[in-house]
């Protein structure tokens, strides 16, 4: 297995995070701890640098999160957002979520504040 220095230093941490159960993401398996299953070998881990598209390394892991009721992703931006990232304009699975986050379900603010960023409901 291929493990970055950002795993070796954070290994301790994410053991405690997980017996704490502070983060049911992060608890239920290491795919957010192994650079390399998002991140191309060879070169630095960026979004730049990426095995392949961005929401197709999410929908690998969690394909049940797309369809009916969910968030659509990979469509431009009405609302652009300083607080919410976008990719060149394109809302993507990272515009929410923190790949490499702690807080639950890895979103970048707390719950309805989230949504409300974007929408009035």
């Amino acid at each position: 297995m291929n493990f970055c220095v950002k795993t070796l230093w954070m290994a301790p941490l994410l053991v405690l995070i997980a017996v704490w159960g502070i983060v049911p993401a992060l608890a239920a398996g290491p795919i957010h701890t192994n650079c390399t299953n998002c991140h191309a070998i060879g070169g630095a881990p960026v979004a730049t640098n990426l095995v392949r598209p961005l929401s197709g390394l999410c929908m690998d892991c969690h394909a049940e999160r797309h369809g009916s009721g969910e968030h659509v992703v990979d469509v431009p931006s009405t609302f652009p957002q300083a607080a919410l990232p976008l990719q060149a304009g394109i809302m993507t699975c990272v515009t929410c979520h923190d790949p490499h986050g702690v807080a639950a379900a890895l979103l970048r603010l707390p719950g309805e504040q989230l949504c409300t960023t974007c929408h009035d409901k």
